[in-house]
């Protein structure tokens, strides 16, 4: 499944049962192949005795598994605006409602459902309200537990769907670390080298899949502004829009300090990019939790980003620069900071840090969930 499969596969701990004394049947939708953390989930918990399927959001996926795999004990939801929100009004009313009776079929057949909240709405936010309207309600009527990531997610949830403090579902568990799933050999010198980078530059990067929301144009602006001959911006990630792609090449190409990788990056090559850099940059709207900041803090780097309760609690102040998002000089600041401060002790810091969020850890924080609503 992953790297970290392999890792005391013979290690399994007694096995979990459901209700019925048998082995706990799990369903884990929808599944992205892209994303470590699923699959980096299902491997630790397979080793504490739970029986994982992964299956894609495709409602015809879906049922195919239901008939092989059979009717799960626990249903564990995780990216679920896609079955929320669609194209127009219409369609996401036609979309949540089809989600929504599935969800009670589910229930009707015994089956005990748990949300982790990624995030509260989906990121290009087309209906923010409707969504929130509905995730609210699934929260509060049919979902037995929802899981989050840091300890003040419970109040920013708590706000947002209008919950009372008695009798909520929240439990906090564990982000895991992306130590052991991407390949971290080459040395800085030998990376920048790949890209035409001088090994004595200050090399920002920005990596991931790149979005409106993500602020990719307004990275290059404050780059621009910053006017330092010996600092370098490394873009790396898929456009899905061909207007934004056309915007960063256009910005990108007056710049011959400014590198962009504008395709999708395999996991062996994300090194590349992570152990060329000092700092990575994450000038999004808004971040409730993040994964790409996860990866960059297993790689043993310094952080900039706006300042949210999620990111006080992981990065800090110890770990990069956070700014004030509403700013419209914050990223600006931020950069011209950050070109300037101790990006090696904050990158160590980080790392010992994350390293320390194993994912059998996150698996018992799981199971124990798991266990409560069964």
């Amino acid at each position: 499944m992953t790297s970290e499969t392999a890792e005391a596969s013979a290690a399994r701990t007694t096995t979990v049962t459901s209700e019925t004394g048998e082995e706990m049947q799990v369903l884990h939708l929808p599944y992205f192949d892209t994303n470590p953390y699923q699959a980096n989930l299902a491997a630790a918990l397979e080793r504490n005795g739970v029986s994982v399927t992964l299956t894609t959001g495709y409602p015809a996926e879906a049922v195919r598994t239901l008939f092989s795999e059979g009717v799960p004990d626990v249903l564990h939801l995780h990216w679920i605006s896609p079955y929320l929100v669609g194209d127009s009004r219409v369609t996401s009313v036609l979309k949540a409602a089809v989600f929504c009776t599935g969800l009670l079929v589910a229930r009707l057949l015994g089956v005990r459902i748990v949300w982790t909240a990624h995030n509260l709405v989906e990121h290009e936010r087309r209906y923010p309200s409707f969504e929130r309207f509905c995730k609210g309600l699934l929260v509060e009527h049919l979902f037995d537990r929802v899981f989050v990531h840091w300890q003040e997610a419970r109040s920013e949830l708590r706000e947002e769907f209008g919950l009372a403090e008695d009798g909520e579902p929240f439990v906090t568990v564990t982000h895991g670390h992306y130590i052991h799933n991407y390949e971290n050999e080459v040395d800085e010198e030998t990376a920048r080298s790949r890209f035409g980078i001088p090994p004595d530059a200050f090399v920002l990067l920005f990596f991931g899949g790149i979005r409106s929301y993500k602020g990719v144009p307004e990275l290059i602006d404050a780059f621009e502004a910053l006017d330092r001959d010996d600092v370098h911006l490394l873009i790396a990630g898929n456009t899905f829009e061909t207007d934004l792609h056309e915007q960063i090449e256009d910005m990108a190409s007056a710049n011959p300090r400014i590198h962009c990788t504008l395709e999708f990056v395999p996991d062996e090559n994300v090194q590349w990019y992570m152990n060329a850099a000092d700092a990575v940059v994450f000038p999004f709207e808004d971040i409730f939790t993040s994964g790409s900041v996860i990866l960059a803090m297993s790689f043993g780097k310094a952080v900039v980003a706006p300042r949210s309760e999620y990111l006080d609690e992981s990065v800090g102040n110890h770990g990069g620069i956070l700014y004030d998002g509403d700013d419209p000089d914050g990223l600006d600041a931020a950069l011209k900071e950050i070109v300037d401060r101790e990006v090696d002790s904050m990158g160590r810091r980080n790392y010992e840090l994350v390293s320390r969020h194993e994912w059998e850890t996150v698996a018992a924080e799981t199971v124990a969930a798991y266990r409560e609503v069964l």
